[in-house]
């Protein structure tokens, strides 16, 4: 992909694109979201090359204590069901509270399909607001999933 091609996917000038590239300026939240979900990447990885740092963290973890558990946790976003702001931030104080901002955020769309057809799709903007809002909040890693 050009810079050209991918100015254009973001809905921006290529002069802004080279002002990230650059480190002269940087992307608003939401751009950051559309860059991880083009290159299906965590915004962890983009921001912090995590990934890999996890990862070792969790084999050193395992050689240190082979007990240790791993926790991540996954929400299934349902329109109307459980997508109101206060749902969502009940759920996040109560994760903040129990388990801590350090556990991994899984946010995953829902799609109609076998029995349960009544609510529509979950549009990719609400799972955007909704990853905003968790990073607002101070958890360290958020993940869309089924975009």
């Amino acid at each position: 992909m050009t810079q050209e091609e991918f100015a254009d996917y973001m809905g921006v000038t290529r002069q802004s694109v080279s002002r990230w590239e650059m480190n002269k300026a940087y992307p608003d939240i939401e751009k950051i979201i559309r860059i991880c979900e083009l290159y299906d990447v965590s915004v962890d990885y983009l921001l912090r090359g995590e990934e890999s740092q996890v990862a070792d963290a969790s084999q050193e973890q395992e050689t240190q204590n082979p007990n240790e558990q791993h926790l991540e946790l996954t929400n299934l976003v349902i329109p109307g069901k459980n997508d109101s702001p206060e749902l969502i931030d009940a759920y996040l104080d109560w994760v903040a509270k129990n388990l801590g901002v350090a556990v991994p955020l899984h946010f995953s769309a829902y799609h109609p399909a076998f029995r349960f057809r009544s609510a529509p799709p979950t549009p990719p903007a609400l799972l955007r607001q909704i990853a905003m809002r968790v990073l607002e909040r101070g958890f360290h890693h958020v993940h869309l999933g089924n975009i």
